[in-house]
């Protein structure tokens, strides 16, 4: 019997077969909660081999989307991919080819592979070992246990929705056991969003969809039959809906939309180009601020601007090429990759889309920033991974990154004179003459700001408590590049409408998720009788900011770090600067396994790509963010996505959430010792221009990197990461000799003395012959100091001459506990 699939026409039917490649594996999930199929249709999606049904998960497809209520003519396509073109009509076929080489290529797996795969399935229970059969009982691999060797303890993600408390790898015997849970809270928010699926705009429905999986089928391998489960149902299933949406593309073109054209094609034409957009001049956009007054809310907007004008040039990108977000692989730290058809078209709309994007750049920062676009092409058996030794994907994106690094070096700026730049001094009223009182660059526009800094700041008051924002053409709001606008409103009418929060209801509202680490810490009715602000001067306390709900300012922040009881302490700010050590190492070599040969082999894939850039991106812009809200820190976060992150503090604050960083860090990556942050934390007056705090924190941040990485640093001193707890517990040494000997020392060791100690240090790491001398001037000080001609004095003095074993241990790395001791309770 033929199975006539319903052909529908122009966008519709690219966009019915883009979401029905994001949901042809949908079935993987129920099937594994133990539940059947029983009727004649879910039978009919399922292939025959030897008179047995294989692929059940086929059938399982079609009765989740039916039981979600999915529009049918997805769940024809969606379902019957693995049906062969004996069952499917050649032309009305198509689209289930499509979605089945899609498949394919997702997998990394060629025509012969795949033909072994069809007749020996997980779910072909008949064929299989007791332990094959087994696969409800698979756990996903976490991504990061796949790099370079991995921990070695099999961790393996949780059966859990995607939040902050679930993502950290758990042992397998601690995971839980059962699917059916996570499924049926699936099922009733599927159902919510596919009856409230919008056709006028596919790209939110697919955008929601994709949400709900991510949350969802995170945690679920995509295959566990004669492979690693190491890749999820969720980043498989994505990267088979980028496929398709390219297949689609290059075969409506070439006018072979033909079941054999699709499924048998030549396997080595080009029939791709990966493209990468790298936005350029990030961080001196960001830090280029001299006045302070609104320094916080700018630094917020521009962060903001930098990861939305991301997102924008990568919609321009789909829409010129006919392509649907499906094609954005990856997009994070103001860097995005689309997969796109290798088409004359395609290459005319990477130059039209680069040239309209520095167009607008060029206009709003008078070439300081850019945006650069390559390409590579590529052919299906770059993605394939069953050759060992074989790189070629892994070349093809180090190839794409040297294309973008070649682009940034032929930047040409058609005018080197901005004729606006210039008029804008001269015309105008005279409130107009004189530089912008933020930015110090631009000409004023409303007698403080430029008007750009005038945008960016009523955006850092918008963005506090935004729960959405809605990005197009027709949104009414604030200008990002040429025809398109923001909101921080949910507007329905909008191109793209994201929540700001990552929790469920708002997928059930139909809102896709926007990841943004925004942190600002408001001002609450308790701070308006904070006494430590007093200390403040009239420089830095402004009245008419002083209200509950208005962001804090820098000065703020930093009288803050006072002791709130005994304002004891120094107002300063703390700034971090982390980034992940060798990424690109990681991402180039770090798939590499070696086979029972002893050979090495890449085994980087798509989809591997794809989540390893997703699930570091998730660390920073919603773990870390999580916690900082949590626990209500007095924390900026200027940037935090990708693989880096800089923020600004409270400076006790900010010492603490160091170490913090780190350590969930770790946990996070399952205690991978090959993946790992280098970190400068510097302190600093809230008046220091910001330009110079990235300067010195830059400069803390690559003395880690010089020292080995995997390291941090303070107060110019360097230590591992290995050694962090150990030397910070030099604090609470001290503090359990004061409070041993409190009746002898009521207020404390005094200030003076642990200037010696830090001298001593010092003298300890010295290579001079007289800086051997310090142990014996240790001893002669604190003998000194604390005589034992009295019983009680002979205990104290004794626990103070052992600091010399600390002493000796650390060097000058004592700077980092002992300074913080001195800042934190020291005048």
């Amino acid at each position: 019997m033929k199975i006539k699939v319903e052909k529908v026409m122009d966008n519709k039917e690219r966009n019915t077969v883009v979401l029905a490649a994001l949901l042809h594996d949908v079935g993987k999930f129920r099937q594994r909660t133990g539940e059947q199929i029983a009727n004649d249709y879910d039978e009919s999606c399922c292939p025959v081999y030897n008179n047995r049904l294989t692929h059940l998960h086929a059938g399982h497809t079609a009765k989740c989307l039916r039981e979600t209520d999915a529009p049918g003519e997805i769940i024809d396509i969606a379902a019957r991919h693995h049906l062969g073109d004996t069952l499917l009509d050649e032309k009305e076929g198509y689209l289930t080819a499509i979605v089945k080489k899609a498949d394919w290529l997702s997998s990394g797996l060629d025509r012969d592979s795949i033909k072994a795969y069809d007749r020996d399935t997980e779910d072909n229970k008949d064929r299989l070992s007791k332990d094959q059969q087994n696969y409800k009982a698979a756990r996903l691999e976490t991504i990061f246990e796949q790099i370079l060797g991995g921990s070695g303890k099999n961790l393996v993600c949780d059966l859990a929705p995607l939040t902050p408390e679930n993502c950290n790898p758990v042992s397998k015997e601690s995971a839980r056991k059962l699917y059916s849970d996570l499924y049926n809270d699936f099922k009733v928010i599927a159902k919510k969003i596919f009856r409230d699926l919008d056709i006028k705009n596919f790209n939110q429905d697919y955008l929601t969809v994709q949400s709900l999986l991510e949350k969802y089928t995170w945690c679920i391998p995509s295959s566990a039959y004669k492979v690693l489960p190491n890749v999820s149902l969720f980043d498989h299933s994505r990267t088979t809906a980028t496929f398709a949406d390219a297949l689609y593309a290059y075969h409506k073109h070439s006018n072979s939309l033909r079941y054999k054209a699709i499924v048998e094609g030549d396997s080595k034409q080009s029939k791709f180009i990966l493209i990468q957009g790298d936005f350029s001049g990030i961080q001196d956009f960001i830090f280029n601020l001299k006045d302070h007054s609104h320094a916080a809310k700018i630094l917020r907007a521009r962060s903001f601007f930098v990861s939305v004008a991301t997102d924008i040039a990568a919609y321009k990108l789909c829409d010129k090429t006919g392509l649907t977000p499906a094609a954005i692989v990856m997009n994070a730290g103001g860097k995005f990759t689309i997969l796109a058809p290798n088409l004359p078209s395609t290459r005319k709309a990477v130059e039209d889309v680069e040239s309209e994007v520095n167009h607008d750049f060029r206009q709003r920062t008078y070439g300081q920033t850019r945006m650069n676009i390559a390409y590579v092409e590529v052919c299906e058996e770059d993605f394939y991974t069953h050759i060992d030794g074989d790189e070629k994907f892994s070349k093809k994106m180090r190839q794409l990154s040297s294309q973008v690094e070649k682009r940034k070096l032929q930047y040409h700026i058609d005018s080197p004179v901005f004729t606006d730049y210039i008029d804008g001094f001269t015309q105008g009223n005279t409130e107009s003459a004189g530089l912008c009182k933020s930015c110090n660059a631009n000409p004023v526009h409303d007698g403080i700001f430029c008007s750009q800094c005038a945008d960016y700041d009523q955006i850092g008051k918008e963005i506090i408590n935004a729960d959405y924002v809605s990005i197009g053409k027709t949104v009414r709001g604030h200008k990002i590049l040429s025809d398109y606008y923001i909101s921080f409103k949910a507007d329905k009418n909008a191109d793209y409408l994201f929540a700001l929060r990552d929790d469920l209801d708002v997928i059930d509202k139909n809102y896709p998720i926007k990841r943004y680490a925004g942190n600002m810490p408001e001002l609450t009715s308790e701070d308006m009788n904070d006494n430590r602000f007093a200390n403040m001067t009239e420089q830095q306390f402004d009245n008419n900011e002083f209200n509950p709900g208005f962001p804090k300012t820098f000065a703020h922040i930093a009288y803050q770090a006072l002791n709130k009881d005994t304002e004891k302490g120094k107002p300063f700010l703390g700034i971090i600067k982390a980034d992940v050590d060798n990424l690109g190492y990681i991402f180039s070599k770090g798939f590499t396994e070696i086979n029972k040969e002893n050979l090495p082999i890449n085994k980087a894939s798509f989809s591997k790509y794809a989540s390893l850039s997703r699930m570091l991106d998730y660390f920073f812009t919603v773990v870390l963010i999580d916690h900082v809200k949590k626990k209500d820190l007095n924390v900026y976060t200027v940037f935090a996505g990708g693989d880096d992150l800089f923020l600004i503090g409270s400076w006790n604050q900010m010492m603490d959430l160091a170490g913090w960083i780190n350590y969930n860090f770790a946990k996070f990556v399952g205690d991978n010792p090959n993946i790992h942050l280098s970190m400068g934390v510097v302190l600093a007056k809230p008046s220091l221009p910001v330009p110079k705090m990235a300067e010195i924190s830059e400069e803390q941040l690559q003395l880690s990197k010089n020292k080995g990485k995997n390291a941090f640093s303070m107060f110019g001193q360097t230590a591992s990461w290995n050694e962090y707890d150990d030397l910070m517990k030099f604090q609470k040494t001290i503090e359990d000799i004061e409070g041993k000997y409190k009746t002898q020392i009521k207020e404390g060791l005094p200030t003076q003395y642990f200037y010696k100690i830090l001298h001593f240090a010092e003298m300890a790491d010295g290579h001079d012959p007289r800086d051997s001398m310090w142990q014996a001037l240790f001893h002669y000080i604190t003998a000194k100091n604390y005589k034992n001609e009295k019983e009680s004095n002979l205990g104290l003095q004794r626990d103070l001459l052992d600091l010399s074993k600390e002493i000796k241990k650390w060097g000058t790395r004592l700077k980092i506990p002992m300074s913080k001791m001195i800042y934190e309770e020291r005048e």
